[in-house]
């Protein structure tokens, strides 16, 4: 994990000052709850998603460390897929199925701070991507995801 760090904050320059910024989920998608049949999160439900941060580490909703090994995904078993939002809740699922559940799901097609996969060992990450066809997130609002993460030392 030191080496992706590593990495990341060469090419984009961690240490900058960056403003936490939002972005819409692409035109294309607008309506897909009701033409494609994706599921929206009921407000009510919301929190079953959420993960806090407590004690440097990523905790469910039940307060049981997040491990991301269970999860339905076309491409690893161990990624799940998250957003942040605007004010900086972390919102994961280790559900993900195309035309069914995806980024825009969490906050029914709001706009986010960050989207991409994530993989957590023991309430820590060790992957964190910003793939996310729905949002499309900039290297700003990676930059920034990182720098969030780092902040709370939740890096393995």
């Amino acid at each position: 994990m030191k080496f992706i760090l590593a990495f990341l904050m060469s090419t984009i320059a961690i240490g900058e000052e960056c403003n936490l910024l939002t972005k819409r989920m692409h035109a294309i998608y607008r309506g897909e709850e009701l033409y494609n049949n994706v599921e929206y999160v009921h407000h009510e439900d919301l929190h079953k998603y959420e993960i806090t941060i407590k004690d440097n580490k990523f905790y469910n909703y039940k307060d049981k460390l997040v491990t991301t090994r269970s999860g339905i995904f076309r491409f690893r078993k161990d990624w799940a897929i998250f957003i942040q939002s605007p004010d900086e809740k972390i919102y994961m699922s280790e559900f993900y199925k195309a035309d069914t559940f995806h980024h825009s799901s969490f906050l029914r097609g709001s706009e986010v701070a960050m989207a991409g996969r994530i993989v957590i060992e023991k309430g820590k990450v060790v992957e964190v991507t910003r793939q996310s066809g729905h949002y499309h997130p900039t290297k700003h609002m990676f930059h920034n995801f990182i720098l969030f993460l780092d902040k709370h030392n939740l890096f393995k």
